[in-house]
């Protein structure tokens, strides 16, 4: 397999990282060097942290974000219910596809007409492993900020902020801290980068190398309709994704479709159903290995520290029990069963809403999305 990264630039001269060399191509050179690659008996892999996607016709009528615009990954990431809002994240920046200028540059020199929903046979975008072939060029997107962002911790010994201020600084206390698992040559080409777009050009080809070779908890979050990232995975992230694509595209989506022909409302159905497959799909082969286990948002996992002081273990093990011997509305009576109703009506997108110890936790599913401590005032109800 070969793995190419490219870190596409308007400004200055856009990067080419093969594992061996960094080379710089201006938009001219770079449109010939990529004319140049060919799809063969060998898969081909290009890694571009640059937008890929762009704008999907049938999704106009969405009124929370404007698709003309900004799409739904970079929705997602920008705002603050699903817990995974990075606006105020030192290092990292979110921008809507349309106003960046290489969006433009990647669209010409791979040919390629996303923003209505068509490609070139010999490059094309891939959002899953079973997608990579070898009768074409394979395009798979990251965003190299987000991806750090994720695989940092509490005790993190490098900091994203120092990026830009201090680059040598985070170069050095990332490769000493070695978060993701390649081979020492790896590293060395990551300590010999002179600055931040070194840095990511090699970093997304190794995120490519994690994701096809070892099989690791690397995976593509969203398709060609929301936009798709190659990222850092966990069971959190798949469950906040899954839940802002349940209430922006189904939620808003389907009363819309009573208003069209049966033409337009085959081919947006044919949509949702593409987007629900692949965010189940996800669910089955990412994060827990138990596909009845149940998952929480970044959303809960907050709201379970802020509430109840719980870190994630505290929380998976009382979700588990919840969701098992927590009784649902229909069992309890009185002022509780009232509130209830209340947080059912309020959270449109849960199915399942129960009440366990002193705690009312609300399910999409199996995942939960949000907790409460039941009120005072309700608790003498908990014994009926």
């Amino acid at each position: 397999m070969e793995i190419i990264s490219i870190d596409v630039h308007a400004k200055k001269d856009s990067l080419v990282f093969d594992g061996e060399q960094i080379r710089n191509y201006n938009v001219a050179d770079l449109r010939s060097y990529v004319k140049s690659i060919k799809a063969g008996k060998e898969q081909v892999i290009i890694i571009l942290n640059a937008p890929l996607t762009g704008y999907v016709e049938e999704f106009d009528k969405v009124t929370v974000f404007s698709p003309t615009v900004i799409r739904g990954i970079e929705y997602f990431f920008s705002q603050k219910e699903f817990g995974y809002s990075m606006t105020r994240v030192p290092g990292v920046h979110i921008t809507a596809y349309s106003s960046l200028a290489y969006w433009t540059i990647v669209q010409n020199v791979f040919n390629l007409n996303l923003a209505r929903g068509t490609h070139a046979t010999k490059f094309v975008p891939v959002f899953g492993k079973e997608q990579v072939s070898h009768t074409h060029v394979n395009l798979v997107e990251t965003h190299s900020n987000v991806a750090l962002w994720l695989l940092a911790d509490e005790k993190a010994s490098w900091n994203l902020a120092d990026k830009r201020t201090d680059f040598k600084k985070f170069r050095d206390a990332f490769c000493d801290a070695q978060p993701i698992p390649v081979p020492a040559k790896s590293f060395a080409h990551m300590r010999a980068a002179r600055n931040a777009h070194e840095f990511d050009c090699i970093f997304s080809y190794l995120l490519i190398y994690l994701w096809h070779t070892k099989g690791l908890d690397f995976a593509i979050l969203g398709n060609k309709y929301t936009g798709g990232l190659l990222l850092p995975f966990d069971d959190s992230l798949l469950a906040s994704f899954r839940r802002f694509a349940q209430r922006t595209y189904r939620g808003q989506l389907q009363p819309i479709a009573k208003t069209l022909s049966k033409k337009e409302r085959a081919a947006l159905n044919a949509r949702l159903y593409d987007l629900g497959r692949e965010l189940e799909k996800k669910s089955l082969h990412a994060g827990s290995k138990d596909p009845e286990a149940c998952t929480a948002t970044n959303h809960a996992f907050s709201r379970a520290k802020e509430r109840l002081g719980l870190n994630k273990s505290g929380l998976n093990n009382l979700m588990h029990k919840a969701e098992r011997e927590g009784r649902d509305r229909s069992m309890v009576r009185g002022g509780l069963r009232n509130y209830m109703n209340d947080l059912w009506a309020k959270n449109q997108t849960a199915d399942n809403i129960k009440v366990y110890g002193e705690n009312i936790f609300v399910f999409d599913g199996r995942v939960l999305i949000t907790l409460y401590p039941v009120p005072k005032k309700f608790r003498k109800h908990l014994g009926l």
